[in-house]
């Protein structure tokens, strides 16, 4: 069943006064983007983390468990402790007539634990947008936008003027506001409604400087902003957005905390989350392992495996229909060497009845295909097919 989604902010709101809880009890960093944003907020999570700060972690959607999207220094919520606040949030929503959707229960319970746990630092990633979003009932005094591209237009406008400023929305007073690789229509967008809030735009190019060499084992990144200098920043991926979404972090971590450079580099080694970017050896074939669900993401993938691998990859793809699944097959045909379709046991997977002139497979074939073919792939469209693909290939 598709999740039903609501915009927002008075059900939350309202909740949280009933609840009567402190959402100033620790200062937080609210991160939003059409892409990258997941991975931005665990990059900075893990930094304040390796520099010896309690840090609280939302993310969502989960790859396998729901657990995953609250984490406390970086280890995922008891389920026992997940299922008693559930049950709290949902006794609310009963007993005051909230009508909360279940992406409002489960901000509620990352709400509560905020509120009893006092963390030093609060990252927080977005849910849908920004402006009408559960999330942004947080006071954060960081917003990050990491990047604007289509997607979600059904809620957020056909525009992407229109999605920067429902993005922007995350802006309060006076914040500090960390802009990534965006087109100069948008960020203008996002610098009207900082300078209306009298908040004060770093921008990733201009105030953020970084520069990014590819070596076999991966990239190395060079980071500089406002007298913090780092070289040599070891990368362990192909893809140059984790360096672009790592950067945010350092940038944001850096308002904070004295930043140690040693500390630093360690806290970046480890890549963010499983079956993104992931890379796989299956026999003589390398399979990366994405959730880009829209072209923006899917076109930043293919390029960098292309760059690294230099060779055009196979792609098995499972966009979802509520999506701009054309627009991603156009990126994928143009892009890769040859494109399969996978169907999704799901209602808003995409389905071969919708576009008969792909060339579908069912996805038992894949780890057949894979290990015949002996060449590169690219496995991405959704969090399903992700999941999927991590659950055949490494079992």
């Amino acid at each position: 069943m598709k999740e039903e989604i609501k915009l927002g902010l008075d059900r939350i709101a309202r909740a949280v006064n009933i609840l009567g809880l402190d959402l100033r009890c620790s200062p937080s960093v609210l991160v939003a983007g059409t892409n990258g944003k997941g991975t931005t907020c665990v990059f900075t999570a893990n930094i304040l983390k390796a520099h010896g700060k309690k840090t609280l972690l939302y993310t969502s959607p989960h790859l396998k468990n729901p657990e995953e999207r609250i984490q406390i220094n970086g280890m995922p919520i008891e389920t026992s402790v997940l299922k008693e606040c559930l049950e709290h949030a949902e006794r609310t929503n009963i007993k005051y007539r909230l009508n909360l959707t279940p992406f409002e229960k489960f901000t509620l319970v990352f709400l509560m634990i905020l509120h009893d746990t006092k963390p030093d630092f609060t990252v927080c990633e977005v849910g849908l947008g920004g402006r009408l979003d559960a999330t942004n009932i947080l006071p954060n005094e960081i917003s990050v936008i990491a990047s604007v591209g289509y997607d979600h237009m059904e809620f957020l406008g056909t525009t992407l003027k229109d999605i920067a400023y429902e993005k922007a929305g995350i802006i309060k007073e006076k914040n500090l506001v960390i802009l990534g690789r965006m087109p100069e229509s948008t960020k203008r967008v996002i610098e009207n409604v900082a300078s209306e809030r009298k908040a004060r735009p770093v921008l990733l190019s201009k105030d953020i400087n970084i520069k990014i060499k590819r070596t076999s084992n991966g990239l190395i990144l060079n980071y500089t902003y406002n007298g913090l200098k780092v070289e040599g920043l070891k990368m362990n991926t192909i893809f140059s957005h984790f360096c672009e979404n790592a950067s945010l972090a350092i940038t944001a971590c850096s308002h904070w905390i004295s930043i140690d450079k040693s500390t630093l580099k360690i806290a970046l080694q480890r890549m963010p989350f499983d079956a993104r970017g992931e890379i796989l050896q299956i026999r003589e074939s390398i399979v990366v392992i994405d959730t880009a669900h829209n072209s923006l993401a899917l076109a930043r993938v293919l390029k960098d495996v292309k760059s690294h691998f230099r060779s055009n990859p196979t792609i098995f793809l499972s966009p979802l229909k509520d999506k701009d699944w054309e627009r991603m097959l156009r990126c994928a045909n143009s892009l890769a060497k040859e494109v399969f379709l996978i169907e999704q046991d799901t209602d808003r997977g995409l389905k071969e009845k919708d576009y008969p002139h792909g060339k579908w497979v069912d996805i038992g074939r894949m780890r057949d295909i894979i290990e015949q073919q002996n060449g590169i792939f690219v496995i991405a469209g959704s969090f399903w097919i992700a999941k999927q693909a991590k659950d055949i290939l490494t079992q």
